[in-house]
């Protein structure tokens, strides 16, 4: 028995031992570790937003005190930006808030509350207006954590601006503005995403004494604002999470000032610094780009905004028999007219595309896009064509001249940009081009196909026929005025750059009230936009007209905020432009 398992042992040894000389060995390496490679932190992006109410632009340009002046090297920086053509306190503030034009949010001048029609008070009739939602709100409505401050002493824009921030700070002077925002920067969360910190001595001193350097104490609080901004900026400094925090430091104004007041919408009053800050920008001078006031003219009918001046008070702009003129004007289409939707631009008609007597512009549809101008006897129309399609986006200098040639004939010719198109006969012995009707801009109510959809400047009537290099001269003028060499014969001569309001005035010598184009309010839109020129290509990409709706979509940008098309902001992005700069 004993002998049996002994021989049962040695066997499931043997069986062992077989098993185990079979297995193949495998080379088992030490363990390595390696070093993760340090990737850099993703910093929070913040914004700093600091208004300083009054500031002129034009002023700031002259000698920029120290602290903002130790920006510049890293910022993206105007001075002369523009605020909204209604410069009142609550019409600018909710501009830079919301990121839309007066005529679209409905504030204007110095009070909050909407300019209400008291004929259409549910705004039924009117397109222009649409209403706000101020950052603060849209920040609310992303569903992230991301905490705003707002401090001011303007307590008018209390609730109806501010409401929404989550923590708002109203005090009754600068000094008190500096010292809540430098104490809430210092406290405030992590969170912490948008600040808002607003100073008013400066306006109010440009109200006591003129928005200007000549007044020591507007130039004197300037000096002590700066004071208190590099205050405020070292605060941010000394925030627990400053070394994780990426912020952009947004230096403006809400409007400049003319004189010892401001709410109009001249140059003066607009003009105001934009200063975009970043640790990271490379300092960038924005160069200034002549600018032009426009009304947009995008409709037809007798609803609708047609700047007019009636039968009994522009007789003088008749196209009389045996006569020379030269009209001229610089339009901008932003929608080429299809098909056969041939639009009028402007002109003396009572019916287009006709035979009715008078004289208009118009721009061709599809088939050719040509402008053209039409001059209607009565008794059949003569048609004189320009030598290229219309363009789009672009100002282009339009200008038709009638003149008498030795053979006894008159001839008209269309030129585009100073370029002629093909000369026409326009000798008539059937009747006069006089008419009793209407001086419109755009299609007003007078049948045309299509619809005008622009801007139009600088509208010129002349009694006489200009030469072809003065007609190419007008091309690049930004206006005319007594030196110019045919002033003596320019019987109409309308800027259209008001820039606010419901009349486009005529600027000619002698020329009076009666000759202004008027127009109903309800859907007028006037914007600010880069004016014609003749440079260069290259030239153009270097200038760049910024306003101060545009702060809104910066701060969106830097937020990574995506705005909704319903927003329907008037602002656009450029920072995005230099995302090598500060995107690593």
């Amino acid at each position: 028995m004993k002998m049996n398992s002994y021989k049962i042992q040695l066997l499931l040894l043997t069986v062992i031992v077989a098993f185990t000389s079979s297995c193949k060995k495998y080379f088992d390496p030490p363990l390595i570790f390696e070093k993760e490679e340090s990737r850099p932190a993703v910093k929070d992006r913040k914004v700093l937003l600091l208004v300083i109410d009054g500031l002129s632009g034009r002023e700031l340009a002259k000698e920029v005190p120290a602290t903002i002046k130790s920006l510049l090297p890293h910022a993206k920086y105007t001075f002369r930006a523009f605020a909204d053509a209604n410069t009142g306190d609550a019409s600018t503030w909710t501009s830079l808030l919301s990121g839309k034009n007066s005529a679209n949010h409905g504030v204007f001048g110095n009070s909050f509350e909407e300019d209400i029609d008291e004929d259409d008070p549910h705004g039924n009739n009117s397109t222009a207006v649409e209403g706000f939602f101020t950052i603060y709100q849209r920040l609310l409505e992303t569903g992230r954590t991301l905490k705003s401050l707002a401090v001011s002493d303007y307590g008018a824009m209390q609730d109806r601006l501010l409401g929404l921030a989550d923590t708002k700070i109203m005090v009754g002077n600068d000094q008190l503005v500096r010292d809540s925002a430098v104490a809430a920067l210092k406290r405030g969360p992590a969170e912490l995403a948008f600040a808002t910190v607003n100073f008013r001595s400066v306006n109010e001193a440009g109200l006591q004494g003129g928005f200007s350097y000549e007044n020591a104490g507007y130039k004197a609080n300037l000096t002590t604002v700066d004071g208190y901004i590099a205050e405020v900026l070292a605060a941010l400094k000394e925030r627990k999470n400053y070394a994780t925090e990426d912020w952009l430091v947004i230096v403006t104004s809400n409007h400049g000032g003319l004189e010892n007041g401001y709410g109009g919408a001249s140059m003066p009053e607009r003009e105001i610094p934009m200063i975009f800050y970043n640790e990271n920008f490379q300092e960038t001078h924005i160069k200034d780009a002549d600018v032009t006031n426009s009304l947009t003219l995008n409709n037809k009918g007798a609803t609708y905004i047609t700047p007019t001046i009636s039968a009994a008070n522009s007789a003088l702009y008749d196209i009389k028999d045996g006569q020379e003129y030269t009209i001229m004007f610089k339009v901008k289409n932003y929608v080429k007219p299809g098909g056969t939707s041939h639009q009028v631009i402007l002109g003396r008609t009572s019916h287009a595309y006709s035979s009715n007597r008078g004289w208009h512009f118009m721009l061709e549809g599809a088939t050719t896009g040509k402008y053209r101008a039409l001059l209607g006897d009565g008794g059949g129309q003569l048609q004189i064509v320009g030598p290229v399609a219309g363009a789009v986006n672009t100002w282009e200098t339009i200008a038709l001249k009638i003149y008498n040639k030795s053979d006894g004939k008159r001839y008209a010719t269309l030129y585009v940009d100073g370029v002629a198109g093909t000369e026409k006969d326009v000798t008539t012995d059937r009747k006069s081009f006089q008419t009793a009707a209407n001086f419109i801009l755009g299609s007003g109510n007078v049948a045309s196909i299509g619809t005008f959809n622009g801007d139009i400047n600088n509208l010129v009537f002349v009694n006489k026929a200009l030469t072809d290099e003065e007609i190419s001269d007008f091309t690049c003028h930004a206006a005319l005025d007594d030196k110019t060499s045919y002033w003596g014969n320019v019987k109409g001569f309308w800027k259209a750059d008001e820039g606010y309001g419901y009349k486009i005035n005529n600027s000619a010598t002698g020329s009076d009230s009666n000759t202004a184009f008027t127009f109903d309010k309800s859907t007028a839109v006037w914007k600010l936009q880069d004016q014609w020129n003749c440079l260069s290509d290259q030239d153009k990409k270097m200038q760049f007209v910024m306003n101060s709706t545009d702060a809104a979509s910066q701060i969106y940008y830097w937020l990574n905020i995506q705005p909704a098309e319903s927003w329907k902001l008037a602002g656009k992005v450029f920072l995005n432009n230099y995302e090598t700069e500060f995107i690593k």
